[in-house]
């Protein structure tokens, strides 16, 4: 890069010592130990792609100046370079300098020996700490065998204060500036970065020049969420820049919670997406609807605190079959999708309704399932951005036998499977399996028909993630009903379950039942208990496996029957939540069931579209279920969203009906309400 030539060719001689690199990469600075104008040595600039070097400064000797800089380091402050001689100054015993990087403003600022016990001939590196510069001297000090020193420049001095006002990609930084060094500040503020020790090279803040010492804080912008950052607090002069110590932080994340809906269609239907927000914050709710060419239809709106609001697919969508995410900016938000659909020949409707699920996963499992006098219909959206799903769909009979289908779904789209393509005529339970570890999301709707081709009314389910030993059903009637609760094993060999029913006076009755291998059972329950009442269930078994269960009504007046179907859970808790809900028009419940001994107290809190909350206390005997006719208390006649609290775990779920000119409910939905911990 450059061959030095010593006096005779106006370069320095015999360089000692390390180069110093400046900030932006583009300069070396160095030492060398003669040469130069007076041959005492010389203090130089380079480019890093080589050639000539600039002479900035040709040391003179003493007593103004230092001279044969000896195994020393420069260091750069700012635009202010900071070099030791290791003879000179006005002892002879050697000097720190100080000059601009363009060559202006020299001096000898410290001659060693001018202190008692001083140090004499520095040599190696100085170390700039705040406004202080570190080095060494060969000689000097108490017993003349060197000495460690400590240099106070004429920097500012700076404080960094701890990073205030965290979120997820902005912060305020803090800082105190304690001296104004020599000269006032010509600017100063904080400068971050994810590596340790960031300088004003990496992010930072220019707050401008300072008259006075004191605290400041500057605003950090562009972070990224969940991420650790590092800070220091600095302050320029004409002497340097002087950085506080390190701080860190890490970033908030963002609260954004994400759900998904794989059923939904505005072609026949009119779909509703309904959303609780039960929190004191505004909800930002953005809805993507993913249709099955992978188009991807957003809208984003605002739900009040303590609300309910009711989303029109029709009118974002039109005449397509459609998956849903459902993004929220509070946490605690519960979604449910309704569907009604006309039955001309009665002048009505049939409906369904179903949860959100808070998660993709790559394994679902259905324990309901029949293409005998039903339409069965798999639903799954494939929610990835850029992956593929490749999806296995294996059908299981009551004997145990398997029919598999096997599809891709595109990223952000949906895929409808008609199951009656692929088994016919039988009973099922379904295992969806996405087999590329891709996560999706499956629902399955059922419909039928009494005497058309027109659906009288259907039902649809979210399937369940995991397996459990333990299922729980609060919703459950044999008088007026005919319920089934359905049983997927899908253990290798048979198991054992215990099916317990608690009625609304405590009493209990089990049912013992045997589910052979890889097989779906039916267990109709006005069979198994012979009794007309009001039930809720328990499941329980040694080995895991997964449960339904559904209930159909005549209308009597028509030809026709109503029914709905629902999952179970595997986790009582004390936090419930219903998106949505009507007492205009429909008969709503509210059913309960409390499996613990104690008895539990629930706190109902009724949530309207205007944000106008009301709540009512229950208590729900040990063992047993409570049926809550919503319409009872909640006198609003209009849509209302339902929080329950209980002072015990319990189970919950709402069903709804309606009729259509009749004195009989014609249609009904029934869903499990949206468990949530609070921590």
């Amino acid at each position: 890069m450059h061959s030095f030539g010593g006096p005779a060719e106006g370069d320095g001689a015999y360089p000692q010592g390390s180069l110093f690199l400046s900030d932006d990469g583009s300069i070396l600075y160095g030492m060398t130990t003669l040469g130069g104008a007076n041959n005492k040595g010389t203090l130089f600039s380079i480019p890093i792609t080589g050639g000539s070097n600039t002479i900035l400064h040709s040391f003179a000797g003493e007593p103004s100046d230092g001279r044969y800089p000896y195994y020393t380091r420069i260091i750069l402050s700012g635009s202010m370079l900071y070099g030791m001689t290791e003879f000179g100054g006005a002892n002879n015993k050697g000097v720190i300098c100080k000059i601009k990087t363009d060559g202006t403003e020299y001096s000898a600022v410290y001659s060693f020996g001018s202190i008692d016990n001083d140090g004499s001939k520095p040599c190696g590196d100085l170390i700039q700490y705040k406004n202080l510069l570190y080095g060494m001297a060969l000689e000097g000090g108490e017993y003349n065998k060197g000495t460690i020193f400590y240099y106070v420049s004429g920097m500012a001095e700076v404080e960094t204060g701890a990073v205030t006002n965290v979120e997820t990609t902005t912060a305020t930084g803090n800082g105190n500036i304690t001296s104004l060094g020599s000269s006032n500040p010509t600017q100063h503020g904080v400068c971050w970065g994810t590596s340790h020790n960031p300088t004003i090279d990496d992010d930072h803040t220019e707050d401008g020049t300072v008259s006075e010492t004191g605290a400041f804080t500057s605003s950090i912008t562009g972070l990224t969420e969940g991420t650790t950052y590092y800070v220091r607090a600095y302050a320029t002069n004409t002497e340097g820049i002087s950085y506080g110590d390190e701080v860190s932080f890490t970033t908030s994340t963002s609260t954004s919670t994400a759900l998904y809906l794989a059923e939904g269609c505005t072609n026949g239907f009119t779909e509703y997406i309904l959303i609780q927000n039960p929190s004191d914050t505004t909800a930002t709710i953005t809805v993507t609807f993913m249709d099955d060419s992978g188009t991807k239809t957003p809208t984003t709106f605002s739900v009040n605190p303590y609300s309910r609001y009711t989303l029109n697919a029709n009118n974002i969508v039109s005449n397509k079959s459609v998956g849903a995410k459902i993004e929220s900016t509070v946490n605690t938000v519960s979604v449910e999708r309704a569907m009604y659909w006309p039955v001309a020949d009665r002048n009505g409707t049939g409906g369904h309704c179903s949860k959100a699920i808070s998660a993709a996963a790559t394994t679902w499992y259905f324990a309901e399932g029949c293409t005998q006098g039903f339409d069965e219909w798999m639903l799954i959206l494939n929610p990835s951005e850029t992956e593929t799903a490749q999806v296995t769909v294996n059908f299981y009979d009551n004997a145990g036998n398997t029919t598999p289908a096997s599809f891709t779904v595109s990223p952000h789209s949906r895929y409808t499977l008609h199951a009656n393509d692929v088994i016919s005529g039988t009973s099922t339970s379904a295992v969806i399996e996405s087999t590329n570890s891709v996560s999706i999301v499956a629902e399955r709707s059922m419909y039928w028909n009494s005497d058309n081709s027109i659906w009288t009314d259907g039902t649809c389910s979210f399937g369940s993630s995991s397996l459990a030993t333990d299922w729980y059903f609060s919703e459950g009637c044999t008088d007026g009903f005919t319920e089934w609760i359905l049983i997927y094993n899908p253990n290798g060999s048979s198991i054992d379950i215990a099916v317990t029913f608690y009625d609304e006076s405590g009493n209990q009755a089990t049912v013992p039942i045997t589910v052979g291998a890889n097989a779906r059972y039916t267990l109709n329950v006005n069979n198994a208990i012979n009794a007309n009442k009001s039930i809720s269930a328990k499941l329980h078994s040694t080995s895991q496996f997964t449960a339904e269960r559904a209930m159909y009504w005549d209308s009597n007046s028509i030809a026709s029957i109503g029914g709905h179907c629902s999952g179970g859970t595997a986790t009582p808790s004390t936090n419930w939540y219903f998106a949505e809900g009507c007492t205009k028009g429909f008969d709503e419940y509210l059913v309960l069931f409390n499996p613990n001994t104690a008895a539990a107290t629930v706190t109902i809190t009724t949530m309207d579209s205007d944000g106008n909350t009301e709540s009512f206390n229950y208590t729900v005997a040990g063992n047993s279920r409570k049926t809550i006719v919503v319409n009872s208390f909640y006198h609003g006649n209009k849509d209302v969203s339902l929080y329950i609290t209980s002072t015990q775990t319990i189970v919950a779920e709402r069903s709804m009906y309606w009729e259509d000119g009749s004195s009989s409910w014609t249609g009904g939905t029934c869903d499990l309400g949206k468990e949530v911990v609070i921590s």
